[in-house]
């Protein structure tokens, strides 16, 4: 698949669960899972406005089941938590982070994909909270140049403090009470 085509579809992908990212969907029957991805947005910058990249998790299953899934992260959300109600029970992991411009333009900016083997095991009837966060740094290379903005990105184990806020932020939704949840350790 070209690198259009998979940006196309890693697009349509955000139009599917970017419905979901506040949104607790009731359960639709007996196998029904939720993922939630906690990620922060920490922007410094002069420059407010939307992000200028689109950072992407290639989500594949393990064992056997041949799912392959992208998630896009747009732009910062109410409660940093993306959710996913796409994935059948089974076990994953996310094989990779992507990110691509915005925009058009020079999508010339070095290495752009990240390899990445973090896992998890989706059960029906649970939200499963993924072990770490994906976080977004947007500053000013260059303190009082407004537009000059850089950005990082790492991926991080979960803190017990951001884990406790998006378990307060699920709470907080219709059908939060429909599910059970399974958080990382």
């Amino acid at each position: 698949m070209g690198i259009s085509k998979a940006v196309v579809a890693a697009l349509l992908t955000l139009a599917l669960v970017s419905c979901a990212s506040m949104k607790i969907p009731p359960p639709a029957n007996s196998e029904s899972t939720l993922l939630a991805l906690p990620f922060v947005v920490d922007s410094q910058s002069q420059r407010g406005g939307p992000l200028a990249f689109h950072y992407i998790y290639d989500i594949v299953s393990v064992d056997g089941g041949g799912v392959r899934q992208s998630v896009v992260f747009k732009q910062s959300l109410e409660g940093d938590v993306l959710l996913v109600d796409t994935l059948p029970p089974g076990k994953y992991k996310i094989a990779a982070l992507r990110f691509v411009p915005a925009g058009s333009g020079d999508h010339t900016y070095g290495v752009n994909r990240q390899s990445r083997n973090d896992r998890f095991t989706m059960e029906a009837g649970k939200i499963t909270m993924a072990p770490k966060v994906l976080i977004i740094r947007r500053f000013n290379a260059i303190p009082g140049r407004g537009g000059e903005t850089s950005y990082t990105v790492s991926i991080e184990i979960l803190s017990h403090a951001k884990r406790q806020e998006i378990i307060a932020t699920l709470k907080r939704l219709p059908n939060f009470d429909l599910w059970e949840l399974q958080v990382p350790q």
